[in-house]
């Protein structure tokens, strides 16, 4: 009897005791966990100093690098954004070249979520790299499958030599970029690399290009991109009167082993020996009223594909324009592998031919 009478004392106790217990596993599930909520940075100086990643409310306590430093150490997608003290003035990248711990040179974005840097404008918010290493290194280690954004920038200036000579702009390495509303390079002040002036895109990479101007970068292959990955342009421009990109091959656009389509997007004035508009030997798609060259925006190319070259791989020219362009052979294009043209599209057109000194104005069919 006694026993039983201490278990019905103790029986409340041990049931409270159990409901508090249980209150309090319900309070830490629901609170978060430390680094756990998403951020908005404000970027308030356009010194380059890795140090300032306090970010607080407090002036000049968030540079661009230290952002990014500061984004990483969450664990749900972040934004960085600018505070207005800071237009029109250029970010200049400082520090050590080639190494991609963020600490110096090109800025490395290795954040394993999602990160959205969103600039007040391509005319506002400029980051140079001051000639002496690429601006953005998109997953440097590779291995990610996040998405970097960036928004209403311009990245100028960028140069990469020595062994990783990809990407003077932008390399991403793999995951998912997009750029919205930027320019990459433009007059006197493109980047350089020996392969993807302005951007390279490597194996396993999506890149999605909206809005945006890639012009006035030199390369070997690739003077505006690099594509080894799959790629979107959607109305956007590759070089531009008085702003072209340059290389040996690919002026415009090299298309190496990846997918490349254009979409509503325009491809001008270009330089190169061979393919100054673009040069492909993969999957490439010009669709929904593209446009290589134009009058008074031809690309122009020393021997063979003004407006495009290509030698391998599958090409469609879908409901497109390619005119105004000019070449040794292949005025047009020069084709040695598989092309389609289809659904209207136009090679040439009144005053806007396409030019060939040796064969093909239009097309030169190998």
């Amino acid at each position: 009897m006694r026993n039983r009478g201490m278990a019905r004392t103790h029986a409340p106790g041990v049931r409270y005791l159990i409901v508090a217990v249980l209150l309090a596993v319900l309070v830490l599930a629901a609170a978060p966990l430390p680094g756990t909520t998403a951020q908005t940075l404000m970027v308030d100086t356009t010194v380059d100093n890795p140090s300032l990643m306090a970010c607080t409310t407090a002036a000049n306590d968030c540079s661009l690098r230290g952002a990014i430093l500061k984004a990483k150490t969450t664990f749900n997608p972040d934004t960085i954004t600018f505070d207005p003290s800071t237009n029109g003035t250029p970010i200049v990248l400082v520090g050590t070249a080639e190494e991609d711990a963020n600490a110096g040179g090109d800025l490395d974005i290795s954040d394993a979520y999602d990160l959205t840097i969103q600039g007040n404008g391509a005319d506002q918010t400029i980051v140079d790299g001051a000639g002496k290493d690429r601006v953005f290194h998109v997953c440097p280690y590779g291995g990610c499958s996040n998405t970097v954004t960036l928004i209403g920038l311009t990245v100028r200036n960028g140069s990469v030599g020595g062994l990783n000579t990809t990407g003077g702009g932008i390399q991403i390495k793999s995951g998912t970029l997009n750029l919205q509303d930027c320019t990459l390079g433009g007059a006197g002040a493109g980047n350089y690399a020996q392969s993807g002036g302005g951007l390279a895109n490597l194996a396993g990479a999506t890149a999605t290009i909206t809005d945006s101007t890639i012009s006035a970068n030199t390369a070997t292959s690739g003077g505006g991109i690099y594509n080894v990955g799959t790629l979107t342009l959607q109305n956007s421009t590759l070089g531009g009167v008085g702003a072209g990109n340059s290389a040996l091959t690919g002026g415009g656009l090299y298309n190496v082993i990846g997918t490349a389509t254009l979409d509503g997007s325009r491809v001008e004035a270009n330089t190169a020996t061979f393919g100054a508009g673009i040069h492909n030997q993969a999957t490439l798609t010009l669709q929904n009223g593209s446009i290589l060259g134009g009058p008074g925006a031809g690309n122009q190319a020393t021997e063979d594909g003004g407006g495009l070259r290509t030698v391998e791989g599958v090409t469609t020219v879908d409901g497109s324009v390619i005119s105004a362009n000019t070449a040794t052979k292949g005025g047009g294009i020069y084709n040695e592998a598989t092309l389609t043209i289809q659904n209207g599209s136009t090679i040439g057109g009144a005053g806007a031919g396409n030019e060939a000194s040796e064969g093909g104005g239009g097309i030169y069919n190998y």
